[in-house]
């Protein structure tokens, strides 16, 4: 099993554990269905919070985390040595080891 991706940027990730946490208690402070419904709503929340993941962005497309840092640099290097890491596409061999005279 693959980890997800972080998707969701860290003041986000803040809120949604310590809302999710507070929805968890109050929905179990309730003790009904409606209680219930809030207590796993906000579990949920919690959990986003928590791992930085979240299924419904991902399904988006949206991602409000931060790159890892170092992401630009391997990225503008990449982009820097592009016409270098091509392979040749001639070589003055005519068999593999030996060259032409």
């Amino acid at each position: 099993m693959t980890t997800p991706r972080r998707n969701v940027g860290t003041i986000e990730r803040w809120v949604s554990t310590i809302a999710g946490g507070a929805l968890a208690l109050h929905g179990l402070r309730r003790g009904s269905i409606i209680g219930a419904g809030l207590s796993s709503l906000g579990a949920a929340i919690a959990y986003r919070g928590l791992t930085g993941h979240c299924p419904l962005y991902e399904t988006l497309g949206i991602n409000t985390a931060s790159p890892p840092p170092g992401d630009e640099l391997v990225q503008d290097a990449s982009e820097a040595s592009f016409p270098a890491s091509d392979a040749p596409s001639w070589t003055p061999t005519t068999r593999v080891g030996e060259l032409k005279p």
